[in-house]
């Protein structure tokens, strides 16, 4: 399956207007970006953070998410492969950019993502 990314709340690592590919089968994995729908049926790629929450790289707030409301694993982005090697450092800095984090920490955190987020050259 495969969807277009409209908004920032995941950016860097996936920015308005990538495609995504989604494989429905899967297991949860902390860290990992997976596309759900949520009460108002929209659909939300975001990163799992476990005990069923989840959020957006960008994003300052944090929602949870029933498991049958879970559609898949984001796999590529733009044809390419996602790499998930520094799963535990986006998951990290992802935590520290919310409200429960003072700006200079959710600004230290973004930084580090734009700077462990590899792009792909144009």
């Amino acid at each position: 399956m495969k969807i277009k990314i409209s908004g920032t709340s995941m950016e860097p690592s996936l920015r308005d207007g990538d495609e995504v590919t989604v494989d429905q089968n899967f297991s949860l994995e902390v860290g990992k970006i997976y596309l759900y729908q949520d009460d108002s049926k929209k659909l939300i790629c975001h990163r799992y953070l476990g005990d069923n929450i989840f959020k957006g790289d960008n994003s300052l707030l944090s929602e949870t998410v029933k498991k049958d409301q879970i559609i898949g694993l984001v796999t590529h982005r733009n044809t390419q492969l996602l790499s998930y090697q520094r799963v535990k450092l986006h998951t990290f800095c992802a935590r520290l950019n919310s409200r429960d984090h003072s700006r200079v920490m959710r600004r230290l955190a973004r930084l580090l993502l734009r700077l462990t987020t590899s792009q792909p050259t144009q």
